[in-house]
């Protein structure tokens, strides 16, 4: 489809080799809509948390490797 806007001011629309006729429609008025409102944010659950495996977890307060191997029976040396 082809619109063309002649040099008279005439609107003419040509589809494959056929002029079809057209009118020009006047512009509608545009009405300003209110903006709906923004949704409230959605609140967290109380029920629910986030994990705590991680909480009151210091290394430094751990025993050593070495330590915790003799605690469960390990001998020095000893291959597993």
């Amino acid at each position: 489809m082809r619109v063309e806007q002649r040099l008279d001011g005439s609107l003419a629309v040509r589809y494959g080799e056929r002029y079809l006729p057209v009118k020009e429609c006047a512009v509608a008025d545009q009405h300003k809509t209110p903006r709906p409102a923004k949704p409230a944010k959605a609140r967290r659950r109380a029920g629910l948390r986030g994990s705590d495996w991680n909480k009151n977890f210091d290394l430094k307060k751990a025993p050593k490797v070495w330590q915790a191997a003799l605690a469960l029976g390990h001998k020095r040396g000893e291959a597993s």
